[in-house]
């Protein structure tokens, strides 16, 4: 089994629904290449499970193979889950609260992403993902820029995220949603369950505003965002929405995440050896409109985009992210650049009638220069 088409076929059919009343909520499946290789199958349901969580599994894993025994836990998922029940219940999380409450007072403000296809009357999970990478230098740049600014990458992307959705949605109320680990203890660190939360993040990308001065809006919303990132984020759901339409999702439709990882584990110990690489077969399914998860491998940036296709086309998605890429070469050249001044690919004319659509071109090629000022 030498293709990859192949082994999305094979992962179509292992894939299928759990019991939530039986457990356990994860299978497993080996798929042997042909070539001496393998490769392991997980599927596991997300209510017992966060990105964090795979991370360990794949660990553990790699340590038994190769035969390290390994440690036990202090402490259990049950033990979390008691302890947060007890902030809520013994009202510890108040504060974290009316933060929160506070940001959402005037109401939510709903995104208007342009759409290929009208949203369905209840909410559809079919979806799609694509891979974009970004090319080195500007990857380098953006890093130099974050350095510069006193801002990690995260906030820096976040930030041209936010532009992004400011010309796609010709909104300048912007709500995005980001994923936080939601293991603020040690302890935390090996244990596998569902720790994740999500945060929504109310920014104003403003057109008469610099981008570097928006930046520094965005760092010190994070900042706040991220002291107060223990209130569930259902439970604000509950408190701030009134009314929800059932074809989208609560508070933000967009989300933006970002990761640090390096492809690739060897362990070796005595004649066994193992070395890993994931491979991303696609689960056909989007729980948002629109997410762009970027990770950074070893300084070089690279955008998985996943999207709803019954809103999308695959050719939208390319002109969004080309949109992107468009406005980072232009904010690493001119930082001070405002948001309104930013220009286009032409072909983005067809999301709207705006006249930073209606050059004669797409955005020219910006030179690379070399001091972020």
């Amino acid at each position: 089994m030498d293709s990859p088409e192949r082994l999305k076929e094979i992962a179509g059919g292992f894939i299928r629904p759990f019991d939530l009343a039986k457990a356990p909520l994860i299978r497993g499946g080996l798929v042997e290449t042909g070539d001496s290789g393998y490769y392991l199958l997980i599927d596991i349901h997300h209510i017992v499970s966060d990105g964090i969580s795979s991370g360990i599994l794949e660990g553990d894993f790699m340590e038994l193979y190769n035969g390290v025994e390994l440690s036990p836990l202090r402490l259990q998922y049950k033990d979390f889950s008691q302890w947060q029940h007890k902030e809520l219940k013994l009202g510890l999380l108040k504060q974290q609260e009316a933060f929160w409450l506070a940001q959402f007072k005037d109401g939510v403000m709903p995104q208007q992403l342009p759409l290929d296809f009208q949203r369905p009357q209840e909410k559809d999970f079919t979806g799609n993902a694509a891979l974009y990478p970004l090319d080195d230098e500007l990857s380098r740049r953006l890093s130099a820029m974050a350095a510069e600014r006193q801002v990690t990458l995260y906030i820096l992307l976040l930030a041209l995220f936010n532009v992004l959705m400011y010309w796609l949605c010709q909104q300048d109320e912007i709500i995005v949603g980001t994923a936080v680990g939601g293991r603020r203890h040690a302890d935390l660190d090996r244990i596998v369950g569902i720790f994740a939360n999500m945060l929504a993040l109310r920014n104003f990308p403003r057109g008469e505003k610099r981008f570097v001065d928006f930046l520094m809006e965005v760092k010190e919303c994070c900042v706040s965002a991220f002291e107060h990132q223990d209130y569930p984020f259902d439970r604000l759901v509950e408190k701030v929405v009134t009314s929800r339409a059932p074809g989208r999702n609560p508070i933000f439709d967009a989300v933006f995440e970002f990761n640090s990882f390096v492809d690739g584990t060897s362990r070796d110990n005595d004649a066994r050896t193992l070395t890993s690489r994931r491979q991303d077969i696609g689960a056909g399914t989007s729980m948002f409109d629109l997410l762009f998860d970027a990770t950074d491998i070893g300084g070089k940036l690279f955008f998985k985009v996943e999207y709803s296709t019954s809103l999308f086309k695959q050719e939208t998605i390319d002109l969004i992210v080309d949109c992107f890429f468009q406005i980072i070469r232009q904010v690493v050249n001119r930082p001070n650049l405002k948001i309104e001044e930013i220009i286009l690919p032409k072909a983005a004319g067809r999301f709207l009638a705006s006249s930073a659509y209606a050059g004669d071109g797409d955005a020219p090629d910006l030179a690379i220069e070399f001091d972020i000022g």
